[in-house]
């Protein structure tokens, strides 16, 4: 909708994450946090109005959340039971990897009749477990009737004025119930400041609060990421690319030694030399790769072994915690052609330690064709012992399946949100999520301890590494692979 300028004053306009922050503004594990008729919320004695009113940010509308006339709670929510929630089972761990991590539930309101919320944090499916915060949106109050069973554990709450009437409120919360999957709700509240807690009332079919965002994630998440992306590029030029293989320093892609520089015996991946340049282009500042007929496939990583020195990179590797994001596109027709799904093309991370020739490495699979026809997969695993693979890799298939783009000029957002044990607000506990359009995908928490399995996770440099092309039985095929642009947060 055009902005009316006149409201900012030749300032920049307020947007969503002028309020929250990048992170949480681009990434969230509710589908519709902007919109509570959308994927997964349930109304109970309550109906959703749109167009209720502009939103703090002063350009964009909210919604009202009204309730009904009957004598019960009025509520709006996502469930955490009967395979309607978020998080869905993982049969390798039975969780959605969110026991003892503290989760944040926050959302954006002004009172529309009701002067208070109760928002709530539920598990479910093995252990229904819940816990709930009231938030009083004219006095700015919170923490005055926090209810929580014997699993949960309440960590904090805050609420915080964003002018105009609209208020901030997070909630943040664990449990140690081993569930498959999370809820959350937004409740009515016919009280007032401080009192006691009041949600069971005869409702008026009028009153209500207006919602203008909700925003499930780790609590972490929230203050554990950089405000700017560590890395970007948004491929205006191939100045960014090594293309002449020289492996000298200031380069942001280098085209050497793509595939990891160890030789796994068990592997059918060759060590082989640099993506030939000519398999690079950028146009309309969109970079293209497209299947190198010598080697595995064509491909860019972001550090590379330094000329004559095997233990050794140039360039620029990242350490969790962090987010890999890229926009990308391939042609999804050739997906129906089964002999062409495979490892590329794909964007993943890669332990530099692995890829400079030392023996234990973690690669985390953002993206990769070989999920079936329409599809793509991504996956985590931990390489204890490289020269050994099979008995000795630690791995996980997720099976975390998300649709490809409708053609190649269809960009999509897939990104690996990783924090660590040692992140502030983890609680211990590291975790791995994958989003696409930065919409959280089912079964993507895969949680680890500080020590033990994916552990490594947690301190190893890597190297993000994006390629094309297609190895099937030794015949390569050709399936180009198209970025609009790569971030690391």
């Amino acid at each position: 909708m055009p902005v009316n300028k006149s409201v900012f004053f030749g300032r920049p306009p307020i947007t969503l994450k002028s309020f929250i922050g990048l992170v949480p503004a681009n990434f969230n594990m509710i589908p519709s946090g902007a919109d509570l008729t959308g994927t997964l919320w349930q109304v109970a004695n309550t109906s959703i109005t749109g167009s209720a009113g502009l939103g703090p940010d002063a350009r964009t509308q909210s919604q009202k959340l009204k309730e009904n006339s009957a004598n019960s709670e009025h509520n709006v929510s996502v469930p955490s039971g009967g395979g309607a929630g978020i998080g869905t089972q993982v049969p390798a761990i039975a969780t959605c990897g969110t026991t003892n991590l503290p989760m944040r539930f926050a959302v954006i309101a002004k009172a529309a009749g009701r002067t208070r919320i109760v928002l709530k944090i539920r598990t479910g499916n093995f252990i229904n477990s819940i816990a709930s915060m009231g938030f009083d949106l004219v006095g700015g109050n919170t923490n005055y009737d926090g209810v929580h069973d014997g699993h949960f554990t309440i960590v904090g709450q805050a609420i915080r004025s964003l002018g105009g009437g609209w208020w901030l409120c997070t909630f943040d919360a664990r449990s140690d119930a081993v569930d498959t999957q999370i809820g959350c709700d937004i409740i009515l509240d016919n009280g007032s400041g401080t009192a006691a807690r009041s949600t069971t009332y005869i409702g008026d079919n009028v009153s209500g609060v207006q919602i203008w965002y909700s925003s499930l994630l780790p609590m972490a998440a929230w203050t554990a990421f950089s405000t700017s992306p560590k890395f970007f590029d948004d491929f205006n030029s191939l100045n960014t690319i090594d293309v002449n293989d020289t492996r000298a320093p200031g380069f942001s892609w280098y085209t050497h030694n793509r595939w990891p520089a160890w030789r796994d015996p068990l592997s059918s991946i060759p060590t082989v030399a640099a993506t030939p340049a000519n398999f690079i282009s950028v146009n309309n500042s969109i970079l293209t790769l497209s299947s190198d007929i010598s080697g595995y496939g064509s491909g860019l990583m972001s550090a590379a072994v330094k000329p004559g020195n095997n233990n050794d990179f140039v360039g620029q590797v990242f350490v969790p915690p962090c987010i890999y994001e890229a926009s990308v596109a391939v042609d999804p027709t050739l997906s129906s052609d089964v002999s062409y799904l495979g490892s590329v093309p794909a964007i993943w991370s890669s332990g530099i330690n692995g890829l400079i020739g030392q023996n234990h490495t973690q690669a985390d699979n953002i993206y990769e064709l070989i999920a079936g026809p329409g599809s793509y997969q991504s996956t985590i695993f931990d390489l204890e012992n490289i020269a050994t693979e099979g008995p000795g890799q630690l791995e996980i298939e997720q099976h975390i399946i998300g649709k490809l783009s409708a053609n190649i000029t269809d960009f999509r957002r897939v990104a690996s949100m990783v924090l660590t044990s040692t992140t502030p607000g983890t609680n211990g506990i590291g975790c791995r999520l994958h989003f696409a359009d930065g919409v959280f995908f089912s079964n993507t928490i895969w949680p680890w301890a500080a020590t033990g399995p994916f552990s490594i996770l947690d301190t190893e440099s890597k190297a993000l590494i994006v390629g094309a092309g297609k190895e099937n039985g030794g015949a390569l095929r050709n399936w180009p692979m198209a970025m609009d642009w790569v971030r690391i947060i």
